[in-house]
């Protein structure tokens, strides 16, 4: 966590917008794993990655402001999750499901 905080405290000195959010208690791979259906229960890695998108955008200009989203588009995130949940299905007596 201190390399982060580092690397976020350099960035705001040169002036670049930053946010951070920390997951009390869970190393580098956890919040990777928590992507997938079997273990997002440990924490909402995924509700705050969709969220910050929804509220942000990609700052594709580099400036960040918040944007007015009137409704998520819930169809394209629904198949995003489910592809998702398609790749990182869990394990059924030693086999992928498919």
């Amino acid at each position: 966590m201190q390399n982060s905080q580092d690397l976020a405290r350099k960035l705001r000195e040169k002036g670049v917008w930053v946010t951070e959010k920390y997951y009390d208690g869970f190393g580098h791979l956890e919040p990777v794993i928590a992507l997938g259906a079997m273990m997002r229960f440990r924490m909402p890695v995924l509700h705050d990655i969709v969220e910050f998108f929804q509220t942000f955008g990609a700052f594709p200009s580099g400036t960040p402001r918040p944007v007015f989203t009137p409704d998520p588009p819930e169809t394209e995130m629904t198949a995003v999750i489910r592809k998702m949940d398609e790749v990182l299905a869990p394990i059924d007596g030693g086999r992928r499901n498919e």
